[in-house]
């Protein structure tokens, strides 16, 4: 497995734990009003959580509080 896949499957595992109580704005982008998963929002959080990841060197559970923080000051 190449760093991009471990990369994504990590996201994907750490994202499977978000939840409307614990992440409000990030379940909404990547979740529909029936809790599917609405895949262009995945895509965009699991984006701004790769640049995270690569341009700022946070964990991913780093990078979640930090997005849901700057997803609820807009």
């Amino acid at each position: 497995m190449n760093r991009e896949t471990a990369l994504r499957l990590a996201i994907k595992n750490a994202l499977e734990n978000v939840s409307e109580a614990n992440s409000p704005n990030i379940f909404r982008m990547v979740h529909n009003r029936n809790g599917k998963v609405i895949p262009r929002g995945y895509r965009i959080v699991e984006n701004k959580i790769i640049k995270k990841v690569i341009n700022h060197n946070m964990a991913i559970s780093e990078a979640l509080p930090q997005l849901e923080m700057e997803l609820d000051l807009r």
